[in-house]
């Protein structure tokens, strides 16, 4: 009897010297894999390193920021709006990116980007699966955006409207 009270309590012991080792192990692991190879799969690069696309003059604005280019126009851009088309339930999806020429100035548009979110949710959510889909209306669509937009944010100079992403599912 008392055999089989040491051998179970010596199971008891090799059970938990392998739950340490496990542990440890998953502890240096996720270290490790945090210090050196997270680093290597982020998309963001250090301050001060260049792309290629940088140098040669491409730039990507962040999220809700504007960005010039060549010293005339602005772009604000508004990255991965998410709508459910209308009469859909939300079993299907647009994913937009929007890009706006403010012409003079993106200052309203930063100023009020979460009423600019606001609108182009709403008008974007009124839209069937077919509107959205038709090649032939992105133009009317543009222009309805670019309407809603002056109506709503007063002093814009919005001129036109980019779509650099536009995924429908």
């Amino acid at each position: 009897m008392r055999e089989n009270e040491n051998s179970a309590e010596g199971g008891r012991k090799v059970s938990l010297v392998v739950a340490i080792v496990l542990a440890i192990s998953l502890a240096l692991g996720g270290a490790i894999g945090g210090a050196f190879i997270g680093p290597k799969l982020t998309s963001a690069a250090p301050i001060g390193d260049h792309t290629a696309s940088e140098e040669a003059g491409e730039s990507h604005a962040p999220k809700g920021k504007a960005e010039g280019h060549g010293g005339s126009a602005q772009l604000f851009t508004l990255e991965s709006l998410v709508v459910n088309p209308a009469g859909t339930a939300g079993t299907r999806f647009l994913i937009i990116s929007l890009a706006m020429d403010g012409g003079g100035s993106v200052d309203p548009l930063k100023n009020n980007e979460a009423r600019l979110r606001d609108v182009l949710l709403t008008v974007l959510s009124q839209k069937s699966v077919e509107e959205l889909a038709d090649i032939a209306q992105r133009e009317t669509l543009k222009q309805e955006l670019l309407g809603a937009i002056k109506s709503t944010i007063s002093g814009t100079t919005v001129q036109a409207i980019y779509f650099p992403q536009y995924v429908l599912q």
